[in-house]
């Protein structure tokens, strides 16, 4: 059935990202890619975007694990951010007049419940506060 196609497209285009993405979170001593692609896949599929709602939905999911990967995992980001470049390039354009704008969009939050979460700027109330920031197209 075209579901069905669908389905398979979009979890061959999954394995695809975590191959061009896991080898980011190697690190000396440390290899965190399992736990990414876990992070990932409870990313997806989870209803809301918790650690425990993650944990839940993913085999072998651990809330405290997905806590420390996003908080005091040894991996740098900057590789990461250049990878996101790399992709969007490639998958928009890669012209010299091509662009991708991005914006962000802060949401004020209390609690501990979700990724992201703490006291930075809040452009929604021109200063700081408890919150997230996302980016925006």
């Amino acid at each position: 059935t075209a579901e069905r196609i669908l389905v398979d497209c979009i979890a061959d285009a999954f394995v695809g990202f975590i191959e061009r993405y896991g080898r980011f979170f190697r690190s000396r001593g440390h290899d965190n890619a399992a736990v990414a692609k876990r992070y990932l896949h409870g990313l997806a599929q989870a209803a809301t975007a918790t650690f425990a709602a993650m944990a839940a939905v993913v085999e072998d999911g651990c809330e405290q694990q997905f806590q420390h990967f996003i908080s005091n995992a040894p991996w740098r980001h900057e590789p990461v951010i250049d990878q996101i470049g790399r992709d969007a390039d490639r998958l928009l354009g890669g012209r010299a007049d091509s662009a991708l704008l991005l914006d962000e969009s802060s949401f004020v939050k209390h609690g501990d419940c979700s990724v992201g979460v703490a006291r930075q700027w809040c452009g929604r109330l021109g200063g700081g506060s408890q919150g997230s920031v996302h980016a925006s197209e």
